[in-house]
Parts: structure tokens; C-alpha cells; sequence
């Protein structure tokens, strides 16, 4: 996840350096200074529309990235004979990690740029830089999270949204219900929202 959102502190990274070089650039003694402003200006404008669209194209990158780590692990259990509906599992846990720890980033992220942007005299130019570091940071730490023990239970998050996804593993009706999450749903209802495609039981 780190790497994925290196393509776009990248980005960010390559549109200061190349602004601070406008901003810096001597002009020459034959270019008059009107000429040279409107240059000037053309140039940091340019430099400004490309780092949004590789922004916004760099900005995908840890979905791409989340794809690509639940496709290889779904194959790398194919081949070492998993059964499928473990695999699918599997895909289902780490595709919902993947996509709340991207979420959370995005959030802290948007903040942090915000924050920066309004309140601080530099936050015009690092601000965009700095709140994806962050917001990089603590996805990656969201992620990670997700197998550390919970207390002294020996249960990760990951285990625990396994056991709750996971058919084998799913907790006997009571009364007629499942305990699923904060809910206590009726076992025939949740039967039909897990298994779409079973044939109801005359």
C-alpha cells in the first residue's frame, strides 16, 4: 500500500520541484518583463494541470494494488488446493480490509490537506504532498492492524471478519437467528442473503 501511494507523493513531489524551478528561473536579459511573466505563468499553469491528472490517475493506484494482492493470494490458494469457498473467503476479508484502509487514508488525507492549505503559509505548496503522506500512513497502519491481536483474545480483526464470513466457521442459529455482528437476524433470511443461489427448503 506504501508503494502504491509512492506513485503519487511522486507526483506531488515532481509538481513542487518543478514550480520551485519556474519560480526560480533568471530572466534573461533579452525578454522583456512582461514577456517573461506571461512565460512564467504558462509554465507553472502547465506543470499545474499535469500534476492534477497524475493526481487523479495515481489516486486509483491502491485499489489497483488491493486487486492485485486478492488475486494473487486467490491463486496461490487455488494452487495449493484451498477449497473455494475458503478462497472466497478470503477474497471477501481481504478485498474489506483493503477498502476500509483506503478509506480511512482518503479521510485523513482530505483533512490533513485541508488543515494544512487554509491555516498554514506554506500549505499551498505542501499541502497536497504532506496530507497524502498522512493519509498514506495511517491506511497502511489500518491495514496492518487488521492481524494484531485483539487484548489477550488471540483473535485478529482479520480472523474475527473471517469467522464471520466464513460458512464453516459461522455460529449455530439460536432460536431460530443468527448472532451476526450487532444484529440478530432470522436464520432463514440470512440463509438466503449468504447462499443466493440455494434451492428453498419445501
Amino acid at each position: 500500500m506504501l508503494i502504491t501511494n509512492g506513485l503519487e507523493w511522486g507526483a506531488y513531489a515532481l509538481e513542487i520541484s518543478l514550480q520551485n524551478g519556474i519560480a526560480n528561473s533568471v530572466r534573461p536579459n533579452n525578454i522583456g518583463v512582461g514577456v517573461w511573466a506571461r512565460q512564467m505563468a504558462a509554465d507553472s499553469a502547465m506543470v499545474a494541470r499535469w500534476g492534477q491528472t497524475a493526481s487523479n490517475i495515481f489516486r486509483y493506484a491502491p485499489w489497483v494494488g488491493t486487486a492485485l494482492d486478492v488475486i494473487t493470494r486467490a491463486d496461490e490458494s487455488r494452487q495449493a488446493g484451498v477449497p473455494q469457498n475458503r478462497i472466497i473467503t478470503d477474497a471477501v476479508v481481504d478485498t474489506s480490509i483493503g477498502a476500509a484502509s483506503i478509506g480511512v487514508g482518503t479521510v485523513v488525507s482530505n483533512n490533513v490537506t485541508f488543515y494544512i492549505t487554509s491555516y498554514m503559509a506554506t500549505g499551498a505548496k505542501y499541502g497536497k504532498l504532506i496530507g497524502a503522506i498522512a493519509g498514506a500512513v495511517v491506511g497502511w497502519l489500518t491495514y496492518e492492524f487488521a492481524d494484531v491481536e485483539i487484548g489477550n483474545t488471540g483473535i485478529t480483526p482479520r480472523e474475527a471478519l473471517q469467522a464471520l464470513v466464513s460458512e464453516e466457521t459461522r455460529p449455530n442459529p439460536v432460536n431460530g437467528s443468527y448472532y451476526f455482528l450487532p444484529f440478530i437476524i432470522p436464520a432463514d433470511i440470512l440463509n438466503d442473503l449468504l447462499n443466493p443461489g440455494r434451492i428453498p427448503q419445501a
